[in-house]
C-alpha cells in the first residue's frame, strides 16, 4: 500500500490534472480499472459513427444506459421512454425486422404479419 507522500509524488511525476466533469472522472476510472484504453476508443468510434438514432433491442438496458448517460452529462430534460422504436422509413423496418428473425426474436410469421399491418398504415396514412 502506497503511502500518502508516495501517491502525492506520483501525482507530481505523472502530472496533476483536474477535471470537474462527471463523463472524464467516469471514463478515467473505467479505463484505469476496468477496460483498456484501445477498447474504449474502439466503443467511443462505433457510438460516434452510429446513426443519430438507434434501435435498443433490449428496453430496460437501453433505459437505463440513458439515465447513466443523461447522469454523467447532467442534462436535466428527461423525455417519456418510448414503448415502440420510432421507425421512420419501411426500409429501416424490414431491416430491423430481418435481424430479429435471424436473431430468433421474431419468428418469419410474425415478421410477415407486421410488414403487413405496416403497409396497411401506410396505406391508410396516405404514404404508400
Amino acid at each position: 500500500m502506497y503511502s500518502e507522500e508516495r501517491t502525492k509524488e506520483l501525482r507530481k511525476i505523472s502530472g496533476e490534472v483536474v477535471y470537474a466533469d462527471a463523463l472524464t472522472s467516469f471514463l478515467y476510472e473505467l479505463i484505469r480499472d476496468h477496460l483498456t484504453p484501445g477498447t474504449v476508443e474502439k466503443l467511443v468510434v462505433g457510438a460516434v459513427n452510429e446513426p443519430s438514432e438507434r434501435l435498443f433491442i433490449n428496453g430496460w438496458l437501453a433505459h437505463y444506459a440513458h439515465n447513466l448517460a443523461e447522469k454523467l452529462t447532467k442534462e436535466k430534460n428527461i423525455e417519456e421512454p418510448q414503448q415502440k422504436p420510432n421507425i421512420k422509413e419501411t426500409e429501416d423496418a424490414d431491416y430491423i425486422l430481418s435481424n430479429m428473425v435471424s436473431l430468433g426474436q421474431l419468428d418469419v410469421k410474425e415478421a410477415e404479419e407486421i410488414r403487413k399491418e405496416m403497409a396497411e398504415f401506410e396505406k391508410d396514412n396516405g404514404k404508400g
